[in-house]
């Protein structure tokens, strides 16, 4: 029996990573769209190569509660415009990675820029570092 609510908490936890939401706990999450708009085609998501470049953490650092806050900004290269979905890892200061989150950049202009934040509520410690680690773009099409 203990073992089966072990494996009933990872499995909670595993759940919990797949969660939707507007800010972003140790967990991914990815805002919904709003506005309850419906539309006759899906939206096309691409994982965009080289993450790096397209988008940039512009701070990681504690913010009032003293959780891990990142900002940044991401590039739209294309013609259309599009909403980003930024991964992004935290680490300590070993370099273990101890979270994962996502936050998003909604309707980023042709050519322009967005940002996004994710805050989280991991708790921060000296010495953490933050780093992109996937870049996905939403567009219409």
């Amino acid at each position: 029996m203990i073992r089966r609510a072990g494996l009933t908490a990872v499995a909670l936890l595993l759940a919990a990573a797949c969660s939707s939401g507007k800010s972003s706990s140790p967990t991914p999450t990815t805002p919904g769209s709003g506005g309850g708009a419906t539309t006759t085609s899906a939206p096309r998501v691409v994982e965009t190569p080289q993450p790096a470049r397209l988008a940039v953490i512009t701070s990681c650092a504690a913010n009032a509660q003293h959780h891990v806050e990142i900002t940044g900004t991401v590039s739209n290269p294309a013609s259309a415009p599009a909403t980003y979905t930024v991964q992004l890892s935290i680490k300590n200061r070993a370099g273990k990675r101890l979270y994962a989150t996502a936050a998003s950049a909604q309707h980023v202009a042709p050519k322009g820029s967005g940002t996004w934040t994710a805050a989280t509520t991991a708790p921060f410690a000296t010495g953490m570092t933050c780093a992109v680690t996937g870049v996905s773009r939403q567009s219409r099409g």
